[in-house]
């Protein structure tokens, strides 16, 4: 969830008499303005105050205003990857889209079925197994690796999914011997901090596994295994991303779960 599903995810929910509701129906309102706006200039455009729009953003689960500011202007930069799935296509009145879609998707999933090997899918889920603890770096991919955790679960081991820059920098700490840090990074803007926050998981002793949308990435150097695919930086790469997740899933399941669920059974 970026920050702008945050936001509109706390509108839905919340009651118009929450103390909040208002505010945030006039941030959702200005959104544009936030990333260039103090936190005064913020105030005065939901008939507020500084100090509210800090409670806001603190209860929306941001560090501070400018933590908020940061996530915004990311998730506004990264619109295109996060919600749209095409790019640089432009389709005539009568265009059939279905055909158009279902063409995209299909070449895109026949792409990485002719790349993939089973061998990176069996050594992953192979490392998974071996690991004391797994942390995931999630990032916009955090429903599928929710999934994949859930099977760590099971098979008691120990995971946590980091879905943002702040978190994971802290989960650091968390690094001990038999730790695996696996990393989704989509080829976004504004993705330096995942590289420095690697290099450090990997001086630390952290065994890394990487999955990208970039062939050319920067990231191969701090991963022990790495799978990429060419991307076409839309909401379509996430779809890629489900389906590695899912087969690391499946292959994972079918040798280190099944037995735990037979017992119950």
């Amino acid at each position: 969830m970026d920050s702008i599903e945050n936001l509109i995810n706390y509108y839905n929910k919340s009651e118009k008499n929450d103390i909040y509701y208002k505010v945030v129906e006039r941030i959702l309102g200005n959104i544009h303005a936030v990333k260039d706006a103090t936190i005064y200039e913020l105030a005065d455009m939901c008939y507020s105050s500084p100090a509210t729009i800090s409670r806001v953003v603190k209860k929306l689960g941001f560090r501070n205003y400018t933590d908020f500011k940061a996530q915004i202007n990311y998730a506004l930069r990264n619109y295109r990857y996060l919600n749209m799935n095409t790019r640089d296509v432009e389709l005539a009145e009568d265009s059939d889209i279905i055909q158009f879609y279902f063409n995209f998707l299909i070449n895109n999933i026949l792409n990485i079925k002719e790349k993939i090997e089973y061998s990176q899918i069996a050594r992953i889920s192979d490392c998974l197994n071996r690991a004391e603890e797994v942390l995931f770096y999630a990032g916009s991919q955090v429903i599928p690796t929710q999934t994949l955790q859930k099977d760590l679960i099971v098979s008691n081991k120990k995971s946590i999914v980091y879905d943002d820059f702040i978190s994971q920098e802290q989960s650091l700490d968390r690094i001990r011997e038999g730790t695996v840090v696996f990393a989704i990074i989509a080829n976004l803007v504004e993705m330096t901090p995942i590289r420095s926050i690697l290099k450090r998981a990997k001086n630390l002793g952290a065994y890394v596994i990487t999955i990208c949308s970039g062939e050319k990435n920067e990231y191969l150097k701090y991963s022990d295994i790495q799978i990429c695919f060419e991307g076409t930086k839309t909401s379509m790469d996430i779809y890629i991303f489900m389906i590695l997740i899912n087969l690391i899933k499946y292959d994972y399941c079918h040798r280190y779960v099944d037995h735990f669920l037979e017992k119950l059974y």
